[in-house]
């Protein structure tokens, strides 16, 4: 459980210091939150939230199955749900570090 608390807490640093695509760190923590039966629900629904928001977004090597022109369609999709998401994101991160600091 350490290592997965450990995990979460370098992925929120990696959104919060823009290293990670925040599609990616939110999908990421979302995996990684299933791993921590110790820590409640409620704070993980915004990253929940964006998940479902963003799921349509093809990332990784899915990418290599779709048509360019629809990846720059979808690709500005994603950056504008980005730009709408990323102060919630950014407070849930710094919400779910201190919550995890504590634990």
């Amino acid at each position: 459980m350490e290592d997965t608390k450990l995990e979460l807490l370098s992925v929120i640093e990696d959104i919060l210091g823009n290293k990670v695509n925040l599609i990616d760190g939110v999908r990421i923590i979302n995996h990684l939150k299933n791993k921590r039966e110790d820590i409640e629900d409620n704070i993980f629904n915004t990253f929940v939230y964006v998940g479902s928001e963003t799921d349509s977004y093809p990332r990784g090597s899915v990418r290599d199955t779709w048509n360019d022109e629809s990846l720059l369609r979808i690709d500005k999709e994603a950056e504008d749900s980005i730009k709408d998401f990323r102060s919630d994101i950014e407070t849930a991160c710094k919400m779910l570090r201190s919550y995890l600091r504590e634990i």
